[in-house]
């Protein structure tokens, strides 16, 4: 039984760290893609993987193979593909080491992913599928396989999770209505501030989360706020945790560090996610942020994720941004009022 199976992205980022003698740029070639980094977090937490996907037949393919499978992802339905160029993307860092990315028209490999019955064999297998919402956005075959894999996941029981991963496009309304619409069929969804008042037309946290909650399927909830922490929430109830302070040096797949510990967590908490209550959605945020405020100590993002054992003796040696929340306890940009409303 897998915890975690994802279909998504996998791909080579080019992180930039300066410049040579010459004046020329130097970079650092790391292995990236959100789906990757999420999955990458749960494993390295002792979650048993597996990742649905294709890279090119090139160099960065090869690599990218190898190196998810000595980091113990199952493999097996991961293409690699002569015919195609793996994806990258250049890395660089504003001041607060916030990155920000250079597509460079790189082709999007995992749109070629089509459907296998391996494919199905896993997601029947998993206690939760994984996907993205760029899935909606092509016709390639990622789509005609992502829609399968749902409505298998939906069948047998399987928790359905997906991660806007809004990037600040302009979609067109009748798009951004679809991803709506995708976001509130799943019974897991993660969301920055950003991307809830994008999405749901507000930046009330309490608001925009009982919005979710209250016009599609959605169970749970989550949503992160940079260096505020995160808050989580299903109908039984909501918890807030600040993040930690630690020195930031690269926040890419710190998010999805984020969301596949919090994936991790529910998968193996014995507990319908709907039945949750506030005092386990608090833990399950608090040590959610944790992940994510490790992963962002380092540059990288797939290959920096923490372990149990790392990420516990960070929580002890590192204070918290702010006091302590919890439960009931908002933080300042919350924009909601103090009250808890019920869902």
């Amino acid at each position: 039984m897998f915890d975690i199976v994802s279909i998504g992205d996998l791909l080579t980022n080019y992180v930039h760290i300066g410049e040579n003698e010459k004046g020329i740029s130097v970079y650092e070639r790391h292995p990236a893609g959100a789906t990757s980094n999420l999955l990458s977090q749960c494993a390295r937490l002792g979650g048993k993987v597996a990742l649905i996907s294709t890279v090119g037949g090139d160099i960065d393919g090869l690599y990218l193979y190898e190196f998810i499978k000595s980091a113990g992802f199952d493999v097996s339905a991961v293409r690699v593909e002569q015919s195609l160029c793996t994806r990258s993307v250049f890395v660089y860092f504003s001041e607060g080491n916030d990155r920000y990315f250079s597509y460079n028209n790189s082709p999007v490999t995992q749109y070629e992913t089509a459907l296998t019955d391996r494919d199905m064999e896993l997601v029947k297998n998993a206690k939760i599928l994984n996907y993205p919402l760029s899935f909606e956005e092509t016709d390639k075959p990622i789509f005609h396989t992502t829609s399968a894999l749902i409505e298998a996941a939906h069948t047998h029981g399987v928790l359905t999770a997906i991660d806007a991963n809004y990037r600040g496009q302009a979609f067109p309304e009748d798009l951004r209505k679809k991803h709506c619409a995708t976001l509130l069929d799943a019974d897991i969804v993660k969301l920055s501030r950003e991307e809830l008042r994008y999405y749901f037309g507000t930046g009330d946290l309490l608001e925009g989360t009982g919005k979710v909650l209250l016009e599609g399927s959605v169970q749970l909830v989550a949503v992160t706020l940079d260096r505020e922490g995160s808050l989580v929430r299903n109908r039984k109830g909501w918890a807030y945790m600040p993040a930690y302070a630690v020195r930031v040096v690269d926040t890419t797949g710190a998010g999805d560090s984020y969301f596949g510990s919090l994936l991790y967590q529910i998968a193996n908490c014995g507990v319908p996610v709907s039945e949750l209550d506030e005092a386990q959605l608090c833990e399950m945020a608090d040590f959610s942020n944790a992940c994510a405020s490790y992963s962002a100590m380092y540059r990288g993002s797939l290959a920096i994720m923490g372990t149990m054992e790392q990420v516990r003796e960070m929580k002890l040696a590192t204070p918290r941004n702010s006091p302590c929340g919890g439960m009931r306890q908002l933080p300042e940009c919350a924009e909601a009022p103090h009250a808890r409303p019920s869902a």
